[in-house]
């Protein structure tokens, strides 16, 4: 599982166990989902492959 939102209208996602599980990843407002990103939620994707 991964959530993907911006800063803005993810803010209420910060400090949920979502969050703390690193399960979130909030990309910048009006810039979307640049390369450190998606490098990151591919990271976090790799990691739940079993």
């Amino acid at each position: 599982m991964l959530v993907l939102d911006d800063e803005q209208s993810g803010a209420s996602l910060r400090g949920t166990s979502l969050y703390d599980d690193g399960l979130v990843v909030l990309c910048e407002p009006w810039v979307g989902l640049n390369a450190d990103k998606l490098s990151e939620a591919q990271r976090l994707l790799r990691s739940q492959v079993v």
